[in-house]
């Protein structure tokens, strides 16, 4: 990766981790609804 300047990767660092949330929700979204897969 090229040198960036602060600001540019505050911003590359903040679409990253939003990738990555949206992509957990989606993965979740995903699962089945079964009783079995439900959090206690």
């Amino acid at each position: 990766m090229e040198r960036m300047e602060k600001s540019e990767f505050a911003e590359y660092f903040r679409k990253r981790t939003k990738k990555f949330v949206v992509d957990n929700i989606d993965l979740f979204r995903s699962l089945p609804k079964t009783e079995e897969a439900k959090i206690k």
